[in-house]
């Protein structure tokens, strides 16, 4: 019933924003917010831009009142987000933090704006209504994907976004990158593989088995292997993605794409489809995974950022001859206090899929920075191994730490005597224990 109330409210506040005349606009901008909390994005979005649109109007004909209105409303949005920041949901507290700035850069560009034109009346209305349109074009929250999508429009190329900044695009492999995925896989395969005891050999391409020492996590096998790929040879400075469980140890099986002819061109159009992108950097780095059967799996996650660019796009392009099962879900950023981890890991897992489907080899999943560090996404254990054949994919991300071979021979030095260090500790512990028992 509160719920229902909230909404009737915000519903008649938003509706009644923009009739009412300067001398009542302080008045409707003080209105508490404490609305906000239940509020959909659409809802806030809203409200911002038409209130920041009344503000403008009142500068208009008052000078002195755009700052003091203007700094009202956004007073009103840090209260809301101090008072209430435990029950907001992740999205209505991240659409609160943009319209923040966003309300900030609009007033920056209305002052510039009126500082040509201060003469502004009601009777101005082009004058008004430039204004008024720069206004909206600064707080209207930016869509990077909307080029993306006109593109595979125009192409009429089937799409599904499941996730605001989650893009899965059928047949992209084929119909974009005009490569046959399964053929990519299988030609990869023919790659050395170095399984446990092997030795890397740096620069060259390979692939590095989940039994490998240095791929293992935590000392756990892994149910799968990987290629390390950059733009670039790794004499000139190895690029580091760094995520749970990396060791810098396995980054010299990092090898230059430029090297093999079919996957520069491959990575080169992947590269110029992004570019339409609105400030994605291009890709440089990249992660080829295989799954020999259903039991390869990787477990939910969200991929960790701290060694990326900050306006990354992570891409995932699905190879292979055999679709593979995909999901998705949000991610919960703030759990009640007091509870344990065990007790987060359970609501974590309760939370219901936004995408749990196969995903055919070919298909790319495009997902933007804010959409990976909301959502996380995994490829599940199947029942049975022989559930499905290889599979596998390639992912493009942009990677903003760059190793030189001095620097990188040190963070595996420091990597090694940390691993000697908790081996001698394991065989002490051993020894204590079967002492203990004698």
């Amino acid at each position: 019933m509160l719920e229902e109330r909230t909404q009737i409210a915000t519903n008649q506040y938003i509706g009644l924003l923009p009739s009412h005349s300067t001398s009542e606009i302080s008045d409707y901008v003080s209105v508490p917010c404490t609305w906000y909390g239940l509020m959909t994005d659409a809802q806030v979005q809203l409200l911002v831009r038409r209130t920041q649109a009344l503000v403008v109007r009142a500068q208009a004909y008052r000078q002195s009142e755009f700052d003091e209105i203007s700094n009202k409303l956004l007073r009103s949005i840090q209260r809301t987000l101090a008072e209430n920041y435990s029950t907001l949901t992740q999205q209505h507290r991240e659409s609160l933090r943009a319209a923040l700035w966003r309300i900030e850069a609009a007033g920056d560009r209305i002052v510039s704006l009126y500082d040509d034109s201060s003469d502004l009346s009601d009777s101005d209305s082009d004058g008004e209504s430039a204004v008024q349109a720069a206004v909206q074009a600064a707080v209207q929250p930016a869509d990077q994907l909307a080029n993306v999508r006109l593109h595979l429009d125009g192409l009429d190329i089937k799409y599904k976004e499941p996730y605001p900044g989650i893009l899965i695009t059928h047949g992209f492999g084929e119909k974009i990158l005009g490569i046959d995925p399964a053929a990519v896989l299988d030609g990869l395969m023919k790659a050395p593989v170095r399984r446990a005891g092997d030795t890397i050999r740096p620069g060259e391409l390979q692939w590095v088995d989940g039994d490998n020492e240095n791929l293992r996590y935590r000392g756990n096998v892994l149910r799968r292997m990987k290629i390390w790929l950059q733009d670039g040879p790794p004499n000139g400075g190895t690029l580091i993605y760094s995520y749970t469980g990396y060791t810098f140890a396995v980054a010299p099986a990092t090898s230059d794409w430029n090297a093999h002819p079919e996957l520069a061109a491959m990575c080169q159009r992947y590269n110029k489809f992004i570019s339409m992108i609105q400030g994605a950097p291009a890709a440089n780095h990249a992660i080829v995974t295989a799954y020999a059967d259903g039991k390869c799996s990787i477990g939910m996650h969200s991929d960790k950022t701290h060694s990326l660019h900050d306006d990354t796009i992570i891409g995932v392009l699905k190879l292979g001859g055999a679709s593979r099962r995909f999901c998705i879900r949000k991610r919960i950023l703030n759990f009640p206090a007091g509870i344990g981890q065990a007790q987060k890991t359970a609501l974590q897992n309760a939370e219901p899929m936004l995408l749990d489907e196969d995903v055919a080899s070919g298909d790319l999943i495009l997902m933007t920075g804010e959409a990976n560090n909301t959502t996380q996404h995994g490829v599940p254990e199947l029942e049975t191994a022989d559930a499905v054949a290889l599979s596998g994919s390639i992912v493009w991300r942009t990677a903003a730490q760059r190793l030189s071979p001095e620097e990188l021979e040190k963070k595996i030095a420091v990597t090694e005597k940390g691993r000697a260090k908790r081996k001698a500790a394991k065989s002490s512990s051993k020894r204590d224990q079967k002492r203990e028992r004698s």
